[in-house]
């Protein structure tokens, strides 16, 4: 039985080559026509994720591995971190900020990293490149604190396809 799971969860599905548009929860992808050349979906719960690829590319948007490691770390250092929704960008702040071990946990960074921060309307983007060129981004809802932990072979170019409303839109 946990062998079909395991075969259900990293089964590839078919992706239409020529779609741009792709959803995660309430996030929306808009990725050029021909780059997506193969993904997944897992939908069986706390791993509901979506896997897509590309040439030479990958990326996977998952709600549930934040959690994962927040408590992993927070066990270690005896419970001196909040994993709460309320308080992740304050935690996520602080972590860069002090270029702590908390932040090279949950980027994959070394501790001479620099992890990028972006801020957008309804978000903030948290990014960093791991060893080997694996690439972490967070993403966390401003109003709720809630995170989508990005992981994948993937570049900045690559995080522009999300469709986040920039913080102060243009002027006309």
């Amino acid at each position: 039985m946990l062998k079909i799971i395991i075969a259900i969860l990293f089964a590839y599905i078919s992706l239409t080559v020529n779609a741009a548009e792709y959803v995660y929860k309430t996030l929306t992808l808009d990725i050029p026509d021909g780059e997506v050349t193969g993904g997944g979906i897992v939908n069986i719960p706390p791993y509901n994720s979506l896997f897509l690829e590309g040439g030479n590319w990958d990326m996977g948007f998952d709600d549930h591995l934040f959690m994962k490691n927040c408590l992993s770390l927070s066990k270690k250092l005896d419970n001196i971190l909040s994993c709460e929704e309320k308080n992740r960008i304050t935690l996520l702040d602080n972590a860069i900020a002090e270029n702590s071990i908390v932040a090279q946990v949950f980027f994959i960074s070394e501790p001479h990293d620099k992890i990028k921060r972006q801020e957008f309307k309804h978000y903030i983007l948290y990014s960093s490149v791991g060893p080997n060129k694996y690439d972490i981004a967070i993403l966390v809802e401003k109003l709720t604190g809630k995170t989508t932990q990005i992981g994948g072979r993937f570049s900045d170019k690559h995080l522009e396809w999300l469709r986040l409303v920039p913080l102060n839109p243009p002027l006309p």
